[in-house]
């Protein structure tokens, strides 16, 4: 199976396990394999989008060290330490992602986004009840909002598995 073949299975099971990172993160990849096929004119190889998916994760890893060195120079920027949060837990580092998270929370507590952010990178670091009970707060104060109700709703079917 080529690597083109696999991303698009993993994008398909992305979509029916309702797992929006994996599917954000395959739908990047995927944009970029495009783009750059576009640039260059022709289709690329397992070695080429290999390639391109390790300067995907440089540039990412990048974008990490950039965001804790600003952070480093000005602690209450939240707004910084939530886009670094966003990136560690792309990049699979859920529980640094959480604690940055924490902070957060912790400055804006009535940050919805945030909040299911959180909730988000709790599910992932594997502390599935403390998700639960972040989720459940946030569809209790706004039941408009079907994104907390979404989540639990993955949740559950988790658990049902």
């Amino acid at each position: 199976m080529s690597l083109c073949e696999k991303l698009n299975a993993d994008m398909k099971e992305a979509m029916k396990n309702r797992d929006s990172l994996r599917r954000e993160t395959i739908r990047g990849v995927r944009g970029a394999i495009r783009n750059k096929e576009i640039e260059i004119g022709k289709t690329l190889d397992d070695d080429g989008i290999l390639r391109l998916i390790r300067t995907l994760v440089k540039q990412r890893m990048d974008s990490i060290e950039q965001y804790q060195a600003a952070l480093h120079l000005g602690p209450d920027y939240h707004d910084l330490r939530y886009r670094l949060a966003r990136l560690l837990l792309e990049a699979g580092r859920s529980l640094e992602s959480r604690e940055e998270l924490q902070r957060v929370v912790q400055a804006r507590p009535d940050s919805t986004d945030v909040r299911l952010f959180y909730g988000l990178a709790c599910y992932v670091s594997g502390d599935a009840a403390t998700a639960k009970a972040v989720w459940e707060e946030l569809a209790s104060r706004d039941s408009e909002d079907v994104r907390a109700q979404a989540y639990l709703a993955m949740l559950s079917r988790g658990a049902q598995a």
